[in-house]
């Protein structure tokens, strides 16, 4: 009876150390050729532990926060800044705290259209996000405590400098489902930190990048034919720019002859480039095959990708 227990609890023991030695064996990449482990790809795609910023694809609130464009308007000057640009990073920060202050300011007022096209004449700061979020979204996504503008969706800001009356600067806030809807909010902030962010940033002449409006765009005129009317707020470029030329290289042409290029190319796939199985067909196309699928290089410059299998692509 005994040697029966003993047998079992050392089958128990085989069985649970097979399994263990088999799941390191399948995530280890020593044990697959170079491009091949499946699942050393597939831990790639997620994470195990580690910190977001060690993803390859990491999307934080803070980077949706980011606008897409902000124009700095100035009274003769005008200049635009994308996240591309070493500008846009230094005045990002204050853009946006003067923007979360104003959503969460309370004294405000409807505004007409035509307060949103003075405002971009004038000094202001025009901030635009890619797409429109409704109001509670965006006041997630900026993390503040957003108050009650009757906006319900945002995508546009004017943060305007202060004005002739009361010298205080304000936000004007445009309902992106309803370009006639506008909020105008009192900002509590030092008007002099926008004029000092205006008298930086706006260093190009107002007749490079001109709104739409200002060339009337924006409307329909009846003495001329107009095919397109084109909102406000659209910058158009009226000066000649010059523009990177794009070369066309085939790295096909002499493909065959060339190990250390197809090899890249096929490492792209996960092929293993230890034992590749090839031919050339009378095209002097080259084919590689591997267990489920095959690519095929023409000399051309065009690659062709076949699946055997469903799950593969």
């Amino acid at each position: 009876m005994k040697k029966e227990h003993l047998k079992t609890g050392i089958l128990v023991l085989l069985v649970f150390s097979s399994i263990i030695l088999t799941v390191n064996k399948w995530f280890s990449e020593k044990l697959w050729p170079d491009g091949y482990n499946f699942f050393s790809n597939l831990t790639s795609y997620f994470s195990f532990g580690d910190k977001p910023e060690n993803k390859t694809y990491y999307l934080s609130k803070e980077n949706i926060s980011n606008p897409s464009k902000i124009i700095i308007n100035g009274n003769e000057l005008r200049s635009i800044y994308k996240h591309t640009s070493t500008e846009y990073n230094s005045m990002l920060s204050e853009v946006k705290e003067i923007l979360k202050t104003g959503l969460s300011g309370q004294s405000f007022e409807e505004a007409k259209a035509e307060k949103w096209t003075n405002a971009l004449k004038s000094a202001s700061i025009y901030i635009s996000y890619p797409v429109s979020y409704d109001a509670k979204t965006f006041s997630a996504i900026m993390d503040c405590s957003l108050s009650d503008f009757g906006i319900s969706h945002m995508q546009e800001f004017i943060i305007a400098a202060g004005d002739n009356i009361t010298g205080k600067p304000h936000l004007l806030i445009k309902d992106a489902s309803n370009d006639e809807k506008l909020s105008d909010i009192t900002l509590n902030v030092n008007s002099l930190a926008i004029d000092e962010l205006i008298s930086t940033y706006a260093v190009s002449s107002v007749g490079e990048y001109p709104y739409s409006f200002e060339l009337n765009f924006d409307k329909a005129n009846d003495s001329i034919e107009q095919k397109i009317i084109l909102e406000p707020q659209v910058v158009l470029s009226i000066g000649q720019f010059s523009q990177p030329t794009a070369a066309c290289i085939n790295y096909f042409e002499n493909i065959s002859s060339n190990r250390q290029l197809y090899n890249q190319f096929l490492k792209a796939f996960g092929y293993n480039t230890t034992n590749l199985r090839k031919n050339v067909n009378l095209d002097n196309s080259i084919v590689f095959v591997e267990n489920y699928s095959s690519v095929t290089m023409h000399s051309d410059g065009y690659l062709e990708y076949r699946s055997l299998d469903d799950t593969k692509g």
